[in-house]
């Protein structure tokens, strides 16, 4: 059911935004006399809001459904030529520069989404790699701002850590971006995480950062064991909440 709702979701999504697109850049473009697509030939606000509501959609079922990378622009493009002819233009002869421009918009979306979610899967597996065969230690927030970018209205932000080894090493700092999830426990100055590295390369670190529910007690049995208590890790007691 959620993969059929989600192939579903690819292509609603990516028809509304072939035709936001194709509204909106229709006056850009060398079409006959007279026409203008979506009614007008100045884009209608709508038409705008049809085109951000298609990225959401289309969003919402790139994680539902992972072949969504694939009908999306299939039909995104598909549905471009569509509107195109109901207004009696033709993607060829002297429009043909119009309609690659077109090609190009519809497919800009789904490449980044698709970018970033293989840039995300690749930075999952190294984490995975280095927790499993890396060094173990404690990470601790020396300071943390925000870039100023935001994705999907999440703050990306810059956190640097002081990287303790549990093998008594010498302590050294590391730094990273991460967007801040909804759920997320905020980086404050002072936080300790468990945290994972390569002996031969430093730079490469891992930090397991919670969520801001109540750890379970699998959760609670990491921490033990990179000697944290659950006020180091949330800055307060998560389970009453005390001291936050």
């Amino acid at each position: 059911m959620r993969k059929s709702l989600g192939a579903l979701l690819s292509i609603v999504g990516a028809v509304m935004i072939a035709y936001g697109i194709v509204s909106a850049t229709a006056g850009l473009s060398s079409l006959p006399e007279g026409t203008c697509i979506g009614g007008g030939c100045a884009p209608p606000v709508s038409t705008f809001g049809v085109l951000g509501g298609g990225i959401v959609v289309f969003v919402v079922a790139a994680f539902m459904w992972p072949w969504s990378w694939i009908t999306g622009p299939v039909s995104g493009l598909l549905a471009a030529v569509l509107f195109l002819a109901r207004e009696g233009v033709s993607v060829l002869g002297d429009n043909l520069p119009f309609s690659l421009f077109i090609a190009g918009c519809v497919l800009l979306g789904p490449a980044i989404l698709l970018t970033v979610a293989i840039l995300g899967r690749r930075r999952a597996k190294k984490a995975a790699h280095l927790q499993a065969t890396g060094s173990r230690a404690v990470a601790q927030i020396r300071g943390a701002r925000q870039t100023g970018v935001y994705i999907n209205n999440r703050p990306q932000l810059a956190v640097e850590y002081l990287v303790h080894p549990l093998d008594g090493s010498a302590p050294f700092t590391n730094a990273k971006t991460q967007v801040l999830d909804f759920a997320a426990v905020a980086p404050r100055v002072g936080l300790s995480f468990p945290a994972w590295y390569d002996p031969a390369d430093p730079s490469e670190v891992a930090v397991a950062v919670p969520n801001g529910s109540a750890p379970d007690a699998d959760t609670l049995a990491l921490f033990q064991s990179f000697g944290l208590r659950p006020e180091q890790v949330y800055g307060y007691d998560p389970f009453t909440g005390v001291g936050r």
